[in-house]
Parts: structure tokens; C-alpha cells; sequence
């Protein structure tokens, strides 16, 4: 089955937990709540495998005026170690912690906030690594 077709059904699921939902509004009837139960265990399951999915095939989908919006985003990372070992070698712990470049972990977008001579160095110490971020529809629960 492919994706486009998986988030139909998907589409399709939620709408008939919608209205099990409306059902049990009007008329709680005997077996009704444990088979919207069901329909709601089988949407989270459903969800879980398709965010994991599209977020694979690494570009946005629309299915039924539904956009599962996918972009690629990066983490700044540093190297913890050798950005310590360089600020005891040139003296600078004390204005990297004054500055809230140094916390209990490395804050990379404070960087800037060093003096130009200091965040050129330091700047180095920083690597952007992608990743795939989904942005589920707001009106698709």
C-alpha cells in the first residue's frame, strides 16, 4: 500500500472515530465505548507508523487538503572536550560562563556574544548536523 494511500486511511480512521464519538453522544449503546477505544488505539498506531514514514521520504505530503509539512532542520553539537581544553589553554573559562556560553552543556547560539576575536575561535568548535522535522496538521486529531 503506498503512503499517499496509508494517509487515506489513516484520514478515513479518524473520521469514523469522529463519529463513534457522535454516537456515544447521542446514544451509549452496549460494546459502543470499548469499539471507539479500539478506533483510537488503532489511530495512535496508525500516526506513529506514518510520521515515521513520511518523515523518511523526507518531503511534505498532501492528501485531502491535509499537508504533512516535512523540513530539514539542523542541531548545532560541540565538542565538549576540546572547547574545554582550548579555554584552559588560552585562559578565557571565566568569560565563557560569565557570557552563558558555558552551562552545564555548551549553549553554541551564545557564541555571538563573545568578543569577535574570542567567538571566531571558539566558533569553530560548532557542527550543524541535519534532521527531519514534521509538522503534523493542526486540524487532523
Amino acid at each position: 500500500m503506498s503512503l499517499q494511500d496509508r494517509i487515506k486511511e489513516h484520514i478515513e480512521t479518524i473520521k469514523a472515530m469522529h463519529a463513534l464519538e457522535e454516537l456515544i453522544k447521542e446514544n451509549l449503546e452496549e460494546g459502543l465505548w470499548e469499539n471507539f477505544e479500539r478506533k483510537q488505539l488503532e489511530v495512535a498506531s496508525q500516526k506513529a507508523t506514518l510520521q515515521t514514514d513520511i518523515k523518511k521520504g523526507g518531503s511534505t505530503v498532501e492528501v485531502e487538503g491535509f499537508k504533512f509539512g516535512v523540513s530539514t532542520r539542523s542541531r548545532d553539537k560541540v565538542n565538549l572536550t576540546a572547547l574545554l581544553e582550548e579555554c584552559e589553554r588560552a585562559g578565557n573559562l571565566q568569560i565563557l560562563l560569565d557570557t552563558g556560553v558555558l552551562t552545564y552543556k555548551v549553549n553554541p547560539d551564545q557564541i555571538d556574544r563573545l568578543p569577535p576575536e574570542l567567538a571566531a575561535v571558539y566558533k569553530g568548535f560548532v557542527v550543524s548536523s541535519p534532521y527531519k522535522a514534521l509538522t503534523w496538521p493542526k486540524n487532523l486529531r
